[in-house]
């Protein structure tokens, strides 16, 4: 599920909770007047004053401010008395106000400055839970990482490795105040891309990030539908979350007039709105250069921009099972 189905979701969560709330506090007016019936009539009164008092300052008469203030002082005389005879048939004096959730925003999951805080809280805790299928940080095994030295590298897999990760540790923790806009796990297949990958999806979703998780594939498929007018929303997402995350880049097929032309527009306006990608891919600079083109390389591997992680070693699933 999407962030924006997401807050599509939440936002029917608040209207429901609203109408319990609103259908409790109904029995509870019924349940005071059923002992006092006079409460009803009480009501009643306190409703028409103060459509009163709106036509008054409606009609815009000399008097009108008077009339209004006035209509406004009786109103307030009236709920004083529905409270003392609420007391006096034995409930607490504000047994019939509406319970909100949060008095901040009165369960409206909105406020003037935008959603509430309780409503972006709850947002957050969702879409954390949404990727918590996803490896963790926490799961990271460094003793399956063999700490042998790399031929061509100075430094053994395991250090590799966990060099990566504690880089990606502190991006996470700095985000969204990071220079590198693009990130490129690059490497052989089994060294680890993905699962530091999902690491990421998985940590910044639970601070609550705008977070799109994408396989190559897919993100060829949103391409596909948007350049044939199918239906253009999933790839519009993937332009404007705010941190998309694609695996396996190299491994979808090159459609002629949609591969490298989507993918140059995707990265082009990403970068342009400063908005961070993620890319874990088999390939090297090299061969991405030779598959996609040099306007798209430059993008990928833009030093000023962008961060690139390589991955070395054998192969962490043949090893581990």
């Amino acid at each position: 599920m999407t962030r924006s189905e997401m807050v599509e979701q939440l936002k029917n969560e608040y209207r429901r909770r609203r109408a319990q709330a609103e259908r409790e506090q109904d029995a509870r007016v019924a349940e005071v007047e059923s002992v006092d019936p006079q409460v009803h009539a009480l009501w009643q009164k306190q409703a028409r004053l103060l459509s009163d008092a709106v036509r008054a300052m409606a009609a815009r008469t000399p008097d009108a401010q008077e009339k209004a203030t006035r209509m406004r002082e009786e109103g307030r005389q009236i709920l004083r008395e529905i409270r003392e005879r609420t007391v006096r048939a034995g409930f607490p004096e504000d047994y019939m106000q509406m319970r909100y959730r949060c008095p901040k925003c009165r369960d409206k999951g909105v406020v003037e400055s935008g959603f509430c805080e309780c409503f972006r809280r709850e947002l957050n805790e969702r879409m954390g839970s949404a990727y918590r299928a996803l490896d963790s940080f926490e799961s990271f095994r460094e003793d399956f990482v063999p700490d042998v030295p790399v031929e061509g590298a100075q430094c053994t897999q395991r250090q590799a490795l966990c060099g990566a990760r504690d880089y990606l540790l502190r991006y996470c923790a700095k985000y969204p105040d990071v220079d590198k806009r693009v990130l490129v796990l690059y490497g052989e297949a089994g060294l680890g891309k993905t699962f530091l990958l999902n690491c990421v999806v998985r940590r910044l979703a639970e601070q609550g990030v705008d977070v799109m998780n994408v396989t190559a594939y897919k993100m060829l498929d949103a391409m596909r539908n948007k350049y044939l007018g199918e239906d253009g929303a999933e790839f519009d997402r993937m332009l404007s979350c705010a941190f998309l995350a694609v695996d396996d880049l190299g491994v979808e097929p090159m459609m002629r007039n949609i591969t490298a032309e989507s993918l140059f527009m995707l990265l082009n306006e990403r970068m342009n709105a400063r908005l961070c990608t993620i890319f874990a891919t088999n390939l090297t600079p090299a061969q991405l250069k030779e598959r996609y083109g040099e306007r798209i390389a430059s993008r990928l591997f833009d030093r000023e921009n962008g961060a690139f992680l390589r991955f070395v070693g054998k192969d962490l699933r043949a090893q581990n099972g």
